[in-house]
């Protein structure tokens, strides 16, 4: 039985596996990327990673999530700015309601945010257990009374 020469898989030089693995186990370098530096396709990185026991570097994913939210935020101010900015007073009342809806998502997205913060700060100093107080209701405040502001200057523009 004969193997097909472009089906069979060509072996990673040692100086590109080191750098395979220095970026997986040290970077927040995105898999699909280590893969193209190094010349293979992402599910060769995974093989390689599970075969030679390689951890992933354990902010990645938490990088990943808080950029998530953070474009969510992002998102749900920019509806707040639309949902505002239309004109006409039959829209005044869904829009206050639309409004509001969204800015309680925010403030939960923002709390969110605020313990997985707490959660990385806990790890990186070795805590066992979290500290009780962790500011977040002095935050939430700011935040809504920030948007508040930007509320009515949106709701006073259009008027």
């Amino acid at each position: 039985m004969t193997t097909d020469p472009k089906t069979r898989r060509k072996p990673i030089g040692e100086a590109a596996r080191e750098l395979a693995r220095r970026l997986y186990e040290t970077s927040l370098t995105p898999q699909t990327e280590i893969a193209a530096r190094v010349g293979v396709s992402p599910q060769s990185l995974c093989r390689l990673a599970k075969k030679h026991s390689w951890e992933r570097c354990s902010g990645a994913g938490r990088a990943e999530t808080v950029r998530r939210i953070r474009a969510r935020v992002d998102q749900h101010i920019e509806r707040v700015e639309a949902v505002l900015t239309e004109t006409g007073s039959e829209t005044a009342g869904p829009a206050i309601d639309a409004a509001e809806r969204a800015a309680r998502t925010l403030a939960s997205l923002v709390r969110t945010l605020r313990e997985l913060q707490k959660y990385d700060a806990d790890q990186a100093r070795g805590a066992t257990e979290a500290d009780d107080a962790d500011g977040a209701p002095a935050d939430l405040d700011a935040l809504r009374d920030a948007l508040a502001d930007r509320l009515a200057r949106i709701q006073a523009a259009g008027e």
